[in-house]
C-alpha cells in the first residue's frame, strides 16, 4: 500500500532535511536539485570536465545527448518498514529528461540521493539550483526490514568513482547529427582542396604550354 500526503506531511520532518510541506505534492514528495552536479563531456562544448557547483542562483545546462549526476538538496532517512520509488517530474520528462539511474530507495538508507540523467531531447535542458525537479513516493512493508536494511553510508557528494564511470560520449542523434556535419564539411574543405591543385596544375601546364609556342 502507498501511503498518501498526509502521511507523508506527518512524517517529513523524521525524513528530509530540509522539509518543507509545501513540497508534499499529492501522494509524493517533490525534492530539489543540490549543490552538486557532474555532466559528461560534449564534443560541441568545453573539453573541461569537473563537478559543478551550484548554488540558488546557478544555472546547470545538460547539452542534448549528454548524460548527467544530479545531487538532490535533501538529505533523506527511509523508514526501516518503508520502500521508496523515486523519478523525474513530467514537465522534464517531456523536455526530453530521462531517469537512467535506480527507481527505488532501500529502507534503512541515510544520505542524499544521485539522479543519474539522460538529455535525450534534440535542445540543451536548462535547470536551476533548488529547482523543484525530483518526485519521491513511500509504500508499506508488511513487516520490517532492520535485520536487511541498507548499511552503508548514505551519499554525501559525487564521488570521483562514479565520475569515471559516465560515458564520454553518447550516441544520439543529436550528437550523431554534429558528427555527420563534421564529416561533411571535412570532406567539403578536402573536395576543396584537390580542386584547387588540379587547377593550379592545369594552369601550371597551359602556361608552360604557352611559353613553348612563343
Amino acid at each position: 500500500m502507498f501511503y498518501g500526503g498526509e502521511w507523508v506531511r506527518r512524517n517529513g520532518k523524521e525524513i528530509f532535511e530540509p522539509f518543507y510541506e509545501r513540497n508534499v505534492d499529492c501522494s509524493a514528495y517533490t525534492m530539489t536539485l543540490g549543490a552538486e552536479a557532474f555532466i559528461s563531456r560534449s564534443n560541441d562544448h568545453s573539453d573541461q570536465q569537473e563537478a559543478t557547483m551550484l548554488d540558488k542562483d546557478s544555472t546547470l545546462v545538460i547539452p542534448a545527448g549528454q548524460f548527467a549526476y544530479l545531487l538532490t538538496r535533501e538529505n533523506v532517512k527511509i523508514p526501516e518498514d518503508v520502500f521508496a520509488l523515486i523519478n523525474i517530474k513530467n514537465k522534464f520528462k517531456v523536455q526530453g529528461l530521462v531517469n537512467v539511474s535506480g527507481f527505488h530507495v532501500d529502507p534503512g538508507y541515510n544520505g542524499k540521493l544521485i539522479f543519474a540523467v539522460f538529455n535525450a531531447g534534440s535542445k540543451d535542458i536548462f535547470l536551476r539550483g533548488e529547482e523543484r525537479i525530483f518526485l519521491i513516493w513511500f509504500s508499506e512493508l508488511k513487516e520490517s526490514s532492520a535485520q536487511y536494511a541498507y548499511g552503508k553510508d548514505g551519499i554525501k557528494k559525487i564521488e570521483s568513482d562514479l565520475m569515471n564511470q559516465i560515458p564520454q560520449h553518447s550516441a544520439s542523434l543529436s550528437s550523431l547529427d554534429l558528427r555527420m556535419r563534421k564529416i561533411e564539411k571535412s570532406t567539403t574543405d578536402v573536395k576543396r582542396s584537390i580542386k584547387a591543385i588540379i587547377i593550379g596544375i592545369f594552369i601550371s601546364v597551359v602556361a608552360g604550354v604557352a611559353l613553348k609556342l612563343f
